[in-house]
Parts: C-alpha cells; structure tokens; sequence
C-alpha cells in the first residue's frame, strides 16, 4: 500500500465513521456510527445494493453498519461476509410522533412483560421479507442461495433506562447455498431508544458467540447517541 493510497483510505474511514444527521419526523437528529463500525454507502456497491434487497415490513432502514476493518473490501465493491454487523431503524408509521417520557415508560412496561411475544410477532413478521430478498439476491448477484428462520429465542431485557430499553435472542438458520444445506445461529442484541422524542431501533447482531459483544456494543453505541443529542422533553411532564 503506498502513503497516498493509505492516506486516502485513512480520510475514508474517517468520513464514514463521522456522526451523520437523520431528519426524523421533523427533528434533526445525530447518529454516530457503533463503535468501530462505519456505515454502507453507495460507494460500496455490491454491499449497498445487498441491503437494499430487504424490505422491512413495518420498519425503514435508515442506515447498515460493518466493520472498520471490512470497509476496504466494501469499497472495492465486494460483498461483506462478516457476522457482525449493526442496523438502524425507525417505525415507518411512528416516525412521526413525538413519544413523551411517560408514553416511553408504558413502551419499556410492555417490552419487559411481553418480550417473548414481541419477539415471535418480530419474527414472523420479518420472516418473509426475508425470504423474498435471499430470492432478490439470488437473482442480483447470480447466485443460488435462500435462507429461513428455523427458531428463536428471546432473553428477557437487561438493560434498561429512562430513555432505553435493550433484549437479546438466538436465531437459527437455515441457508441454502449452491444447493450446500448450513445451519447457523446468531446472536442480536435490540435497543429501543427514545431520543428527543423519537423512537429508534437500533441492532447490533454477531455469531452465537458473539451475545456478550452484541450487548456491549450496543450498550456503548446508544451512550454515544444520548451524548450526542439533546432531550428537549426532559422538562415536559412525565
């Protein structure tokens, strides 16, 4: 690698890395990206247009997350094959409204007494979008590949404060590959956030292993976004 090309990279990593602005709902709101992750841009188009095979059915995805160290392999417009990766989210019907203190109280209520149905209903919901866009890939990148939810289990939430609540689960797969059958499992960690009034999903996802890291950066990726944004509502009645 010589010093230019490498200076080069260095001031790509760190354009990536930098805190974008998201308009939601009306409110402008800073996101800085996980820790050592930087978001998917169009520049990376094998990956950009992978993640843009997936619908959400209730959610827009607002911004893909991989690995600083995968960044150079994305920006030479190959697929990124690592198990960690993170999402942001918001509700498609909801990004609208402004959610109070006490509205997010109730929300962290139902999320710690229904978790488990919560999951369920996420991921039956999900499942077929799922499936479509393995199809979607299939045909986008000349490959033969479809996947399928084959269990999941929910873990009670563990972390929890005013203005986040966070869960984790197991998911096990079940991918065709080439007509290669492979069983996988991961792990995720969701937060849901409330920030200035605006709920956020955010995931951060890994192998089966991988559930202390999900938590831990999840944890230190939603401090990093309460720090960066103010709470305008932290006054209003709770």
């Amino acid at each position: 690698m010589t010093k230019a090309f490498g200076g080069i990279l260095l001031f790509l990593l760190s354009w990536l890395a930098s805190a974008e602005t998201f308009s939601i709902g009306g409110r402008s709101l800073e996101i800085p990206p996980p820790k050592g992750f930087v978001v998917v841009t169009p520049a990376m188009d094998a990956m950009y247009r992978w993640i843009k095979q997936v619908n959400y059915p209730e959610n827009e995805l607002l911004a893909y997350y991989i690995p600083e160290t995968e960044a150079p392999v994305a920006m030479r417009g190959d697929l990124v094959t690592t198990s960690r990766y993170c999402l942001l989210q918001v509700n498609r019907q909801a990004k609208s409204t402004t959610v109070s203190h006490r509205d997010f109280a109730d929300i962290r209520r139902a999320i710690r007494s229904q978790y488990t149905e919560i999951s369920a209903s996420s991921k039956r919901k999900v499942k077929e979008p799922m499936e479509k866009a393995a199809e979607n890939l299939s045909q986008e990148f000349g490959i033969d590949f479809s996947t399928r939810v084959s269990q999941d289990t929910p873990l009670a939430p563990h972390y929890e404060t005013e203005n986040i609540i966070a869960s984790s689960s197991y998911t096990s797969y079940r991918d065709s590959i080439d007509g290669k059958i492979e069983e996988r499992i991961t792990s995720g960690t969701d937060a849901v956030i409330n920030l200035e009034g605006k709920v956020l999903f955010l995931y951060c996802f890994g192998a089966a292993a991988d559930l202390d890291w999900t938590r831990s950066a999840s944890k230190v990726w939603t401090e990093m976004i309460t720090a960066a944004n103010a709470d305008p509502l932290r006054d209003s009645p709770k």
